[in-house]
């Protein structure tokens, strides 16, 4: 059965009574069961199978420390912020393409000459309002990047959202002054 310091988890030998890290006093009685039966009794000790081999689980021993921390402040902004950081910077790509090729293909068949017997829509003005739409999830991951780094973060992730966050409305800013001056 192996023990562990209650004060700082090191591992401890069966027979030693106090700790090889801290010199705390290690408990040499044993564990008391944590648990009844509905009866209120003890539960009945476990034996192994006849030909089994032993293990080393102990139902009763100490359990050690986590070693880690789990919650972590900031990390979910930093996840938050790189996930909107991508699907923002796809987003303004299509964007930017849509408007490109729409408003090529606008200007080659408006202006073909007296060969075109109907009028083609300026599609610059509803490209502007998805364009604007568009640009607020770059936006928001650079808003929640920056939420991230201010609650202590300091990770890459958060990094990466700031990053694709700005290259997002760059992207966005770029397709929005091209549609301007076809207004």
């Amino acid at each position: 059965m192996e023990r562990f310091c209650p004060h700082c988890g090191k591992a401890a030998d069966n027979h030693t009574h106090y700790c090889d890290g801290c010199g705390g006093p290690i408990d040499i009685t044993p564990p008391q069961p944590r648990y009844t039966t509905l009866a209120g009794m003890p539960p009945p000790p476990y034996f192994p199978p006849a030909g089994s081999e032993p293990t080393t689980f102990d139902p009763f021993s100490p359990i050690p420390p986590r070693q880690f921390k789990t919650k972590i402040r900031g990390r979910g902004f930093g996840i938050t912020s790189m996930v909107l950081g991508i699907i923002g910077m796809v987003y303004a790509l299509v964007l930017a393409l849509a408007a490109f090729t729409s408003i090529r293909q606008w200007q080659t068949q408006a202006f073909m000459g007296d060969s075109v017997p109907f009028y083609f829509p300026n599609p610059a003005k509803e490209l502007l309002g998805s364009a604007v739409s568009i640009s607020l999830m770059p936006l928001l991951a650079l808003v929640f990047a920056l939420i991230s780094k201010h609650l202590g973060y300091r990770c890459k992730v958060s990094s990466a959202g700031l990053i694709m966050g700005s290259i997002g409305i760059a992207i966005c800013t770029i397709a929005s002054l091209y549609l301007i001056q076809f207004l």
